[in-house]
């Protein structure tokens, strides 16, 4: 009778165990909530250099996925980055874009710098086009010290101003390119 009872026990307790087990892998999920950092479909900058503290222009483009009437652009570069604070140095052309990219409507010299972020004019644009325009200019940026964690931000924004889309993106810069 004690050898039953036991095994009877040890069944019971196994399931329970089981069930515990189960409860304590599933329960990260539970908490874990899933959030969209940006609304951007496509979100880039490539620069013509990647070498560590080289001065370099590059290309921003962007997918946007939201309606809304966009009057300005903001690039924010990765810290360590050095960024002319001249608005006026940081000038625009759109020829020899990426292959099915569009050149940006409305871009044009840059209206404002500061700190790490530029501000370039725009106008509307339309949801599920890939825009692209190149960055040029006197010393207008200067890659920092070499290393893959280089994080900076694009964001489209309308009048107040509010943003409509914005995504994160993210550069590796090398000791020598």
């Amino acid at each position: 009778m004690s050898l039953q009872i036991h095994k009877k026990i040890q069944s019971k307790l196994s399931a329970l165990q089981l069930l515990s087990l189960l409860f304590l892998l599933g329960l990260p999920f539970v908490f874990v909530s899933i959030s969209k950092a940006s609304n951007l479909e496509v979100a880039y900058v490539r620069l013509d250099r990647l070498a560590a503290s080289t001065t370099t222009g590059g290309t921003v483009c962007a997918q946007p996925e939201t309606v809304g009437t966009e009057v300005d652009v903001q690039v924010v570069f990765p810290t360590g980055f050095t960024v002319n604070s001249t608005a006026s140095n940081w000038t625009v052309t759109t020829t020899n874009l990426p292959s099915g990219a569009t050149a940006w409507p409305g871009i044009g010299t840059a209206t404002a710098v500061s700190s790490q972020t530029v501000t370039f004019p725009s106008t509307d644009l339309t949801v599920s086009t890939l825009y692209c325009f190149n960055f040029t200019g006197t010393s207008t940026l200067t890659t920092s010290t070499a290393g893959n964690d280089k994080v900076g931000s694009i964001t489209t924004r309308a009048t107040g101003p509010t943003t409509i889309d914005s995504a994160s993106y993210s550069l590796s810069i090398v000791s020598n390119d």
